[in-house]
Parts: C-alpha cells; structure tokens; sequence
C-alpha cells in the first residue's frame, strides 16, 4: 500500500497546524484525508467509513488530549498506524510513544511540530497493513521481527565511507540496515530478508536505508558534491513491482538526485530470477539509480546473475580480498585481477569491502579497483558524521 491508498486522519485542535499538515500530506499525495478538531469528532470518524490507515495526532488538545485518545483507539481492535505529532518535550513525546505501543497499538513514530514534509512523510511511509494483532503468521517470524524494530526506532543505518582508490579522496558511501539480536550480535537486512519474505516490510527497509543515505548525503556542503551513496537492500523488496517508482519518490522528495544512488543486492541469498523482479531491477536503472551487486568473488568474472543485468557496481567480498592479499596467494591475486578487469572491461565500477590494511589498500590498487571501503578508510559512520569525515579526508 502506497500514500496515494491510504487514508491520513489529522487530529489537531489548533486550525492553523492542521490545515498545514493537511496540505502537506496533500501534496505528498495521500490518496483520502480526514480532519478532527479533537479527541471525540476523532472517534466518531473511527466509527464510520472510510476508516483512517494512519491517523497523525497531537497530545495537547482540550477535553480528550492526545494520550486518552490513544487508550480509546487500542480499545477498538482498529489496524490503525499513529503518528504523534506534539510541541511538547522529548521526554513526553517518548512517554506517549511507549505508552501508545504498550497499549499494543502500531506507532510509525513521534515528531516535534512544527512538521516538515520530508519528516512526515518519513513516518507515514513506514505504514504498512498488518494482520490483526494475535495473527502473525509464525512463518515469517523474520519479517515481523524487522517491522516491530522499525516501529520500535531499533533498526540503525550505520554509513561505511569508501574512498577512491586512485586518488585517495572521499568518494562515497554504503548503507545497509541492522537490528539487534538478543545475545546473536546484529543481522543483517539484506540477507535476513530474503527473496520468500513479505515484500511490504522488505521495501519498507529498503526506504528506510534510503532516507539515511539522502539525509547523509544532505549533510555534505558544495565541495563534496561527487560523494555517492550505495544502498544494500533486501531481495524482497524487488517483488514490488512499484519499488522503482516508491524509491525515485522519495529520493525527489529528500533532495537527491537518483544519478547519486546505487541500488544493491547481496549476492546471497540467490539473485532475483523471475521477469518481474528483473523488470523491477531495470526500472530502477531507468529512473536514474545504479544498479549494483554485494559480496562478489575471484569466480564471478561473468558476473555470477541473469544475463542482461544492468549492473553499474559490484562489491568484492571480504574473502575475496583477504584470499589476494595474504603471503603466497600470487594465484589468488591473479584471479581477483581477472574478475576486476572483466568487470571494468564491462563499465563496472569495482568495489573492495574489507580493507583493513594500508598494503590490503594498496595491493587493491594495483589490481585495479576503483572504490575501497574498511578499516584502513574509516569506521561506520552515524549520519551527522559524514561531513567531517568528509572534510577532514579532503585534507
């Protein structure tokens, strides 16, 4: 379900905020809108039809205030996503939003008014239709994990910074998603998802990763202006056959040009195969996003996937380099130097993940990879990092 098929309820008593978060949600184009003045006009809408998908609601109203409202939606059983939305402080916006959930109800996030439209539209893209609560289907126990962590704010997009190989600057940046585990350390998105897990919550990571690598790429000023991102999403999110278009969306609604984009898949699970997920992976080169593969090794010289793939990025898997570049591995040199000339011979950009060393660094250099990303180039890097990493590598 997109925007445009949802119905937005805004339950707001100051006229001036609503009629503004009822324009903006307009032109981010929600397909129906509601509007309520208070808790108890609210209720009576819940009562008839159309119900709202997503109902976007301050606390701080006369009467019902935001919370007791909250209490008398969990109430009615109703599969309706929340928004707070609230000048009050952190500490109260955090309270309502752990007694929302507590109440069982499926909360997209809490913001501080004054609402942006990139920030509203950020949490009400995270809706997604979800079986009634006591009916999760136990065999997708993975995919109703990653929605609860999203809800829960507990997936992070940690950004690795690669530099160009050439001529050491800054040159980009990769996004995946993690959660924890408890006791397992962190997993993966990309490979946790897989290609028979629900698409709905696959894309909804995949958005998520996107908003980061925007928001990132956001943070730099003029001067780093050739610094890309590369996102790893999950396979399943390509059963959606309107990805392309969810992604472009977004990305134009953040600022980005999708030209600065890569759009990757982990090499395993096994590679999309039927018509329509490659249908989806074209259409993502059509809107302007590179196309790009994680985890490749010495044997995947011809490219390893379905033919006619429009790649523009492969990522060399730690192994890979770590097997070319310890002492006695000329073989192995000389293989990952076939694999990276085919690949460039074809207009692929190459990638090494793992570098953990100035001679790692430099032997990959040789070998003729464009991009390097590892230890030896930084540490993970939280979003208001990025520029002065940035910055200081320019240097």
């Amino acid at each position: 379900m997109t925007l445009a098929d949802c119905t937005v309820m805004v339950v707001e008593d100051h006229e001036f905020q609503r009629r503004t978060m009822l324009q903006i949600l307009a032109n981010l184009g929600a397909g129906r809108l509601l509007e309520a003045e208070d808790g108890e006009r609210a209720l009576a809408l819940l009562s008839g039809e159309p119900k709202p998908d997503v109902v976007v609601v301050d606390l701080d109203m006369p009467g019902m205030d935001g919370v007791e409202f909250l209490r008398h939606v969990s109430e009615r059983s109703l599969d309706t996503a929340i928004v707070i939305a609230s000048g009050l402080d952190d500490g109260v916006l955090r309270a309502a939003e752990t007694t929302a959930r507590a109440y069982g109800l499926q909360v997209l996030g809490a913001v501080r008014k004054p609402l942006t439209a990139r920030r509203l539209l950020e949490v009400v893209g995270l809706h997604r239709p979800l079986a009634r609560r006591g009916t999760l289907d136990p065999r997708h126990a993975e995919t109703n994990a990653w929605m609860a962590a999203l809800q829960a704010g507990e997936v992070t997009v940690p950004l690795l910074p690669r530099v160009d190989l050439l001529s050491g600057r800054p040159a980009g940046l990769q996004a995946r998603a993690w959660r924890g585990a408890d006791g397992h350390g962190p997993i993966d998105a990309a490979t946790d998802l897989a290609a028979t897990a629900a698409h709905d919550v696959a894309v909804a990571v995949a958005e998520y990763v996107l908003d980061a690598a925007c928001e990132a790429l956001l943070e730099l000023d003029d001067t780093a202006v050739g610094i890309d991102a590369t996102l790893v999403i999950p396979p399943a999110a390509c059963a959606d056959l309107a990805l392309a278009d969810r992604l472009a969306q977004r990305a134009q609604t953040d600022g980005i040009d999708p030209r600065r984009l890569c759009i990757a898949l982990p090499r395993e699970p096994e590679l999309p195969v039927t018509a329509a997920q490659l249908d989806v992976l074209t259409r993502l080169r059509v809107r302007g996003f590179g196309l790009g593969l994680d985890g490749f090794t010495a044997g995947d010289a011809t490219l390893g996937g379905p033919d006619g793939l429009p790649l523009t990025e492969v990522m060399l898997a730690r192994d890979a380099v770590l097997g070319a570049t310890r002492p006695g591995a000329q073989q192995r040199a000389e293989a990952l130097e076939a694999t990276i000339r085919s690949l460039r011979e074809r207009g692929v950009r190459v990638v090494a993940d793992g570098c953990d060393s100035a001679g790692e660094r430099d032997l990959l250099a040789q070998l003729g990879a464009d991009r390097a990303q590892g230890r030896a180039v930084g540490p993970p890097l939280a979003v208001e990092q990025v520029a002065v990493w940035a910055g200081a590598a320019r240097r």
